[in-house]
């Protein structure tokens, strides 16, 4: 009897990789701390044997089959062989081999790469690679795996082979989907976007799969490293210009870089800015039919984070038409355009539906934030006047009077929620009490699901007929008067102490019938009547509504026109 028995290669392979992934991880660590030069010399000491004793004998066993099978003329029995070395016996054609793309070279690999790359195309009805793994088809699901762990692997341990991969990135597409099949270094991920983006290959279903996994891994790994893509003005261009790229994969990206690395890091906020200066110079170019929708509902989702300090910029670049870029209120630290040029960029922006509904909800959520931070300080008007402004802005931005109608009902969906603690970076926990959503992992998550859900509220029966403008000046006439009826404590700062106490009932009463009345037409005749009382019946009142009535942010929002060419 012949048996033939030997090393299991798996197992080699194994030991392969994670020799490998040691070194590669024994080379991260380092430290300038005098203290710990003896701990860094044994990690030099550590990797140093690894690279130069263990690792080329590991290679060599891979590469050669001459313990891979053996054939003892040994008079052994079966029974004591499968014993003694049943973990590792193999018989005949069931001897395991070595796999074949560990011992190709790097050229090998990459023709191998090559050739695979032509052997999926979306237009064959067969779906993505990821889908092709899923559902068991030959190499994708057998192979493919096996290809993409040597990619990282290498990738790793060889920088010159990473930076070849990075500079053919256009030519192997697959190396990029592969990402999302292995563990590979988040830097090379970084490295791999801006090629990939930069080929245009958009009708490419291969090109387009890379790209998205890709996306994936960095805002998955590092919201920062998105943050620094983003302010990669050829990034951004191709991000905003791109035809197939997948939605909710773009406005992730965008939000986790514009949000959640500004969350994480609050002196990124800089950066962020840096990312709206550069779309504000795109939007002036060749976009008038708007972003692509994934970047502008990222973009719109983010504003929660940038609204308070967009408007303190709008309202100290008044005199030269400017809006500038301060960061917490402070001395200015560049400008974000012309007035002309952000409001383009809102524009542009809000051609996407559900940024626009996105962007109501910011509107509705920083008024209602504004009034109940300013108190009793509201009779300045100082911080009133910035809602106003912001509103201005939006309103010239849209082109459409369906689009306004649209921001003006979700805008004032949001007001009536009372969400305004969602304005900021890291709000923290926040719980909805009027049905808007449920506390999620991050803040962000929080804004957007409540963002999400309350544009769907918005129903077209809900659009009344009224200005943008209008409904925007009315909704803060609302707020004040809700923090007024709801803080007894400053009615002598306000100078309506003389308000009776059945009027405050009777103005409770018709605030809370507003927030729960769903039919446009009937708030308004609400809106109407309260008016009606209040001039009628309480003139303390009227003179807290007529004092905001002549302020001339506040006229001109309420004017149902856009502003005029001559500003």
């Amino acid at each position: 009897m012949s048996v033939e028995t030997g090393y299991h290669p798996q197992r080699v392979d194994a030991l392969h990789l994670h020799a490998r992934a040691a070194i590669a991880d024994l080379m991260s660590i380092r430290s300038s701390d005098p203290a710990a030069a003896s701990a860094i010399r044994a990690v030099v000491l550590t990797r140093r044997n690894l690279e130069d004793h263990w690792l080329p004998l590991i290679v060599a066993i891979r590469a050669s089959n001459a313990m891979i099978t053996w054939s003892s003329s040994m008079l052994i029995s079966l029974a004591d062989i499968a014993e003694r070395f049943s973990q590792w016996l193999t018989f005949g054609d069931a001897t395991p081999t070595v796999g074949r793309f560990a011992t190709m070279s790097d050229d090998d690999i990459l023709h191998e790469l090559y050739v695979a790359g032509h052997l999926n195309t979306r237009g064959d009805g067969k779906g993505s690679i990821t889908e092709r793994i899923a559902d068991g088809e030959p190499f994708w699901s057998d192979e493919f795996p096996d290809l993409a762990a040597e990619l990282a692997t290498r990738v790793a341990v060889d920088e010159s082979f990473a930076i070849r991969l990075i500079n053919e990135i256009d030519q192997h597409p697959l190396v990029a989907i592969a990402i999302g099949h292995a563990n590979f270094p988040l830097a090379f991920s970084q490295a791999a976007l801006p090629g990939l983006l930069e080929s245009g290959q958009w009708s490419s279903g291969v090109h387009v799969e890379a790209i998205e996994t890709v996306m994936s891994h960095i805002l998955t790994a590092s919201p920062s490293a998105a943050l620094d893509l983003l302010g990669d003005s050829a990034v951004l261009a191709a991000l905003a210009g791109a035809t197939t790229l997948d939605r909710a994969i773009a406005r992730d990206f965008v939000r986790t870089g514009l949000y959640d690395a500004v969350e994480a890091d609050p002196t990124r906020l800089l950066d962020g800015w840096g990312v709206l200066e550069n779309l504000t110079a795109l939007a002036d170019g060749k976009f008038d039919d708007g972003f692509h929708p994934g970047l502008a509902q990222g973009v719109a989702d983010s504003m929660f984070g940038y609204v308070d300090t967009l408007t303190y910029g709008i309202g100290a670049g008044l005199e030269d038409d400017v809006i500038r870029i301060h960061i917490d209120s402070g001395d200015s630290v560049g400008v974000l355009g012309d007035r002309d040029a952000v409001t383009n960029l809102f524009g542009t922006v809000m051609r996407d539906p559900d940024a626009r509904m996105t962007i109501g909800v910011v509107l509705g959520a920083y008024t209602d934030r504004v009034i109940n931070d300013l108190g009793a300080s509201v009779i300045d008007r100082t911080g009133v006047e910035s809602i106003a402004r912001l509103g201005l802005l939006l309103r010239d931005g849209l082109t459409d009077e369906q689009a306004e109608l649209a921001l003006a009902a979700a805008a004032e969906t949001a007001r009536r929620q009372r969400i305004g603690d969602l304005i900021g970076f890291g709000a923290g926990s926040w719980v909805s009490a009027t049905g808007v959503g449920v506390v999620t992992q991050t803040v962000v998550n929080q804004v957007v699901s409540s963002a999400t859900d309350l544009g769907s509220e918005v129903e077209p029966d809900d659009i009344v007929d009224t200005s943008f403008g209008s409904t925007t000046y009315r909704g803060i006439q609302l707020s004040i008067l809700q923090y007024v009826h709801d803080h007894p404590e400053d009615h002598a700062d306000l100078a309506v102490d003389s308000v009776s106490a059945e009027h405050w009932v009777e103005v409770g009463t018709r605030l809370d019938a507003l927030d729960i009345e769903p039919d446009g037409a009937i708030r308004d005749g609400h809106i109407h009547d309260l008016d009606n009382l209040i001039a009628n019946s309480i003139p303390a009142l009227d003179s807290l509504w007529r004092q905001f009535a002549g302020n001339g942010d506040m006229t001109r929002l309420k004017e149902s026109g856009r502003r005029s060419a001559d500003g």
